[in-house]
Order: structure tokens, then sequence, then C-alpha cells
């Protein structure tokens, strides 16, 4: 059953949701580094806020890349080889409950 009907899609969903928000996340990060590097110039800045925006950004980027994975993870979990497979197994059942009834 569960291999006909697929992943729930409020699971789905809420991946999506989860996908657009670090999506949004990453591109904040990204904007606040370009903002922290123009200040590196007049070291308006220090080293140290420098090195924790580029970690904030390699971390947004990370959690995205993870997130879009899990994603397409819920999206194909059901391929068409798993359907065939379900199937085989009813048509073999089904077989066996035919053989034992006659």
């Amino acid at each position: 059953e569960e291999v006909a009907a697929g992943v729930n899609a409020h699971r789905i969903q809420a991946a999506e949701r989860a996908v657009e928000r670090l999506r949004e996340r990453d591109r904040h990060a990204a904007a606040e580094r370009a903002r922290v590097l123009g200040l590196v110039s007049s070291r308006a800045v220090s080293q140290q806020e420098r090195d924790a925006v580029d970690t904030a950004v390699a971390q947004a980027s990370l959690e995205l890349k993870a997130q879009e994975a899990e994603l397409r993870s819920l999206q194909t979990a059901v391929t068409p080889e798993r359907r065939a497979v379900a199937a085989a197994k009813v048509a073999r059942a089904e077989a066996a409950i035919r053989q034992v009834e006659e």
C-alpha cells in the first residue's frame, strides 16, 4: 500500500517549505558576507567577524544542500522498480492463494 501511495504529501510540502527557508537563510548569509567583506578593507570589522560570516555562509549552504537532498529523496521514494517488485510480490501471493484453494 505504501509503495502505491508514495510519501505523504504533507511531508513533501514540509520539506519544500524547509528548502525555501534555507534558501533564504543562504541568500541572507551571502549578502551579509558581501557586506562584511566590504568593511574588511576599511578595518571596520575584525578578522574574527569575517571568519564568523564565512562559517555562517558555509553552514547555510550545507544545510540547504542537505534539505534539498531530503526533498529529492521524499519525491522519489517510490520508484518504478519498487512498484514492479511490489506488484510481483502481490502476483506471487495471489498465485499461492489460488494454488491452496484448488
